[in-house]
């Protein structure tokens, strides 16, 4: 569902190819894409004893909004290792690469967007109780992207050459409660 404003700013310039006004720039803190998104994919897993292999295959097809703008659709993949010693404990670690297509523009691609980001995170689980027909678990992650590729790209204007940067993502880490529901069906 779509969960965020999209905020485009109109350029003063008009592109004189198309004879059009395209968004030049775009706040610093974009709110949504302002449309639904779709996500479809594969998830498997398999374990042995106490150690668990997660992979899946993800795919993100992201619809153009009211303003012609369209956020590139997303292919991702990722494997993790999980090691649970116990009923209450999970350490791991996961390694996921995602691929964006270029954003478009009224129909034209943006130059300095999309490509792929590698990242690899560590990842802890503790279930500390068993509530309500559920658990709840402390889940803790931090990871950093191993792989970007920027989408640099040259461009030029008025003032000579430059090179226009898509900036990557840096370290993270989160901190989370979850509860985790199963109910059986009825036979």
């Amino acid at each position: 569902m779509p969960t965020g404003e999209f905020d485009g700013q109109l350029a003063t310039t008009v592109d004189p190819i198309a004879n059009k006004k395209l968004i030049a720039k775009a706040p610093g803190l974009q709110l949504g894409k302002e449309t639904a998104t779709f996500t479809g994919g594969l998830l498997y897993s398999q374990r042995w004893k106490n150690i668990w292999l997660h992979t899946s295959a993800l795919y993100t097809v992201n619809p153009e909004n009211d303003h012609d703008y369209a956020f590139g659709d997303v292919a991702t993949v990722g494997l993790a290792l999980h090691y649970t010693p116990n009923y209450d404990l999970m350490f791991g670690v996961e390694l996921d690469t995602s691929y964006s297509q270029k954003n478009e523009d009224q129909g034209y691609k943006i130059g300095n967007t999309g490509g792929t980001v590698t990242n690899l995170a560590f990842v802890g689980d503790w279930r500390f109780l068993n509530a309500f027909g559920g658990n709840f678990k402390l889940r803790g992650s931090v990871g950093l992207p191993i792989y970007e590729d920027l989408n640099s790209k040259g461009a030029r204007n008025a003032r000579g050459a430059y090179q226009q940067v898509q900036l990557g993502d840096g370290f993270f880490g989160n901190l989370a409660i979850q509860w985790t529901f199963r109910d059986t069906p009825d036979y």
